[in-house]
């Protein structure tokens, strides 16, 4: 439920809208008041949250439907594997598909652009082969909680999706431990305002959500609880 309060200029609604996306630091500007160099680029969901793609053992055409209606009706966004994308003809700016190494020549068959498109995995080379093919859309990198969020972001990466099992846990360490380590290399390095993080394992009931939040993150993602 979005709080609200009673303030001196009526009922005030308090925001839960996160900007996920490129934000740089700094704007440069030529002589004629142009933009120069790297500019915000963002797209807003209305929650904090959005929807993973469900376990391999469960993605029938009917759930991803489901999933796909719901990011819509409450803006938000929902990640399908890009084979199952085309096969089910899942298009909009909530869908946001998920490639890997095995099913990167489904790209081919996108007839539209993504708002956002989600890579398994880190690769420089496939990541920039994205920003040729894909200009307009937002790159999400999709990498174990455990891995270093900074060399991530210095080989140009801004949107991180930090992964973890549906226990909360990544070789050993407790979910919300990793995330306050991602946070705080991140501030540390006078970085963390450029970058989106949003993360995902082990979130099950509503309090885990503004849990992760605090620990760090910008959005979660749901994947178990569904």
């Amino acid at each position: 439920v979005r709080p609200t309060r009673d303030g001196i200029h009526g009922r005030e609604f308090i925001s839960t809208a996160v900007d996920i996306g490129e934000k740089p630091a700094l704007l440069a500007f030529d002589e004629r008041g142009e933009p120069v160099g790297t500019v915000p680029k963002v797209i807003t969901i209305q929650v904090p949250f959005l929807f993973d793609r469900p376990p391999r053992s469960a993605r029938p055409r009917l759930l991803l439907e489901i999933l796909a209606r719901a990011a819509q009706e409450i803006e938000s966004l929902t990640m399908v594997p890009v084979e199952l994308v085309v096969r089910f003809n899942l298009a909009g700016p909530h869908v946001v598909p998920v490639v890997a190494e095995e099913t990167w020549h489904w790209l081919g068959w996108l007839a539209w652009s993504p708002r956002m498109i989600a890579l398994e995995g880190w690769d420089r080379e496939r990541f920039a082969e994205l920003e040729r093919r894909f200009p307009e859309s937002i790159l999400c990198a999709r990498a174990p909680m455990e891995s270093d969020v900074l060399e991530l972001v210095r080989q140009g990466a801004r949107v991180l999706h930090l992964t973890a099992d549906y226990h909360g846990r990544r070789n050993g360490r407790f979910v919300m431990d990793l995330i306050r380590q991602a946070h705080q290399r991140l501030v540390d390095a006078g970085l963390r305002e450029q970058v989106t993080l949003i993360g995902s394992g082990g979130i099950v009931m509503a309090e885990h959500v503004p849990k992760a939040i605090i620990c760090g993150l910008d959005a979660v993602a749901l994947d178990t609880a569904l």
